[in-house]
């Protein structure tokens, strides 16, 4: 079979023409990766196994302070207070200087449960990785977030005073409530609870995971600890080196030494 091409030349030209020409296909993207090499998974790991509890805080303990921890539970605030009251009597038929050294035992255990609590309102010391600083920072947020939530709900509940409502029927009165705030700013208020919700879920889950904004700032700073700490070990590794390198030489100079010595005495012998 035989194909004529019947276009003409001016068809053709016109086809050219309208061939889009690749002259680029644009830049990568700047992005920054934060994926964890496997130079970094060590370092990362590590990070990771960090207990919270471990991670420096501002303030120091002195040395064996619990050790000699004497304070009673009367000294904490209340719902600490009932916390321990409620595990003394629990403890049965016990002495008096029994249950003294338990109230101590206790209030010690409740001032320990408490060290999260007070790093979040605290913060974490300046030798704590970036890593342990953003998680500290998410659960201050998510804290904050909360607490201005509530506070914005107990604004919705607050009377201001009630009036009374007779029952056409019964003839009974009751009480009714009228709000502190106006039916349009209340449409506000819950306007903005809607968007601390939102922003709460995006750094924490209903079921206590991280959110996905929480996610990313964490394997950011996750990546940033990691790099330092691999850094600090090969600062760490060139210094222990060095000194390796330092001994040999010392000691090359000095066997040095020795051989021109030794040299020297066998010049004048011969």
């Amino acid at each position: 079979m035989t194909i004529i091409d019947n276009t003409s030349a001016d068809a053709t030209a016109d086809r050219a023409a309208l061939t889009a020409t690749v002259t680029g296909t644009g830049t990568a993207s700047k992005q920054p990766s934060y994926e964890i090499t496997p130079e970094l998974r060590p370092h990362a790991d590590a990070i990771l196994a960090v207990d919270p509890n471990d991670v420096p805080t501002p303030h120091q303990m002195p040395e064996g302070w619990g050790a000699s921890l004497t304070m009673r539970s009367t000294g904490l605030p209340p719902e600490m207070r009932q916390a321990v009251e409620a595990r003394l009597s629990q403890l049965g038929d016990v002495t008096p200087e029994q249950r003294a050294a338990k109230d101590v035992e206790f209030t010690f255990d409740a001032i320990r449960s408490k060290r999260m609590e007070l790093r979040v309102l605290t913060g974490v010391g300046s030798d704590a990785s970036p890593y342990h600083r953003e998680q500290v920072a998410i659960a201050r947020e998510v804290r904050d977030l909360s607490k201005e939530f509530d506070r914005l709900s107990e604004q919705l509940t607050e009377v201001a005073r009630y009036d009374t409502s007779v029952d056409p029927v019964t003839g009974d009165a009751k009480a009714v409530p009228v709000y502190a705030v106006s039916a349009e700013r209340a449409k506000g208020i819950a306007s903005q609870q809607d968007d601390i919700s939102r922003r709460i879920r995006l750094l924490l889950n209903d079921d206590g995971t991280m959110g996905y904004e929480a996610e990313k700032r964490l394997r950011q700073r996750l990546h940033e600890s990691a790099t330092q700490r691999a850094a600090l070990h090969e600062q760490v590794a060139g210094r222990a080196e060095a000194e390796r390198r330092a001994d040999e030489i010392i000691r090359e100079e000095r066997i040095n030494k020795q051989a021109q010595s030794i040299a020297s005495m066998r010049r004048n012998t011969f």
